[in-house]
């Protein structure tokens, strides 16, 4: 018995592991029924994928713009802070 179980279980494998044996399974076509774009949805797709990149771009360059811009204001924070620092010193000798 538990050979005959054995081979059944080595048959089951074997239909399992080759593909299409036996007819029991059907090729899959991953274009089946898809359509040809024309020029007008292609140029479309083009012009939004373009949109798409040139927004990207202009988010990186606002991101870029940030960094500058936070150097920028520490550096005037700083110096503010020199300016009232020389102020208050001033105020004191007087």
């Amino acid at each position: 018995m538990k050979k005959l179980t054995a081979v059944g279980a080595i048959i089951l494998a074997g239909v399992l592991a080759i593909p299409g044996s036996l007819g029991l399974t059907s090729p899959v076509y991953a274009q089946q029924g898809s359509k040809q774009l024309t020029d007008e949805e292609y140029q479309k797709l083009q012009q939004k994928r373009q949109e798409q990149w040139q927004t990207l771009e202009d988010i990186q360059k606002r991101q870029e713009n940030t960094g500058q811009r936070l150097q920028d204001a520490e550096k005037r924070r700083q110096d503010a802070l020199k300016r009232q620092k020389a102020a208050e010193q001033g105020l004191k000798e007087k």
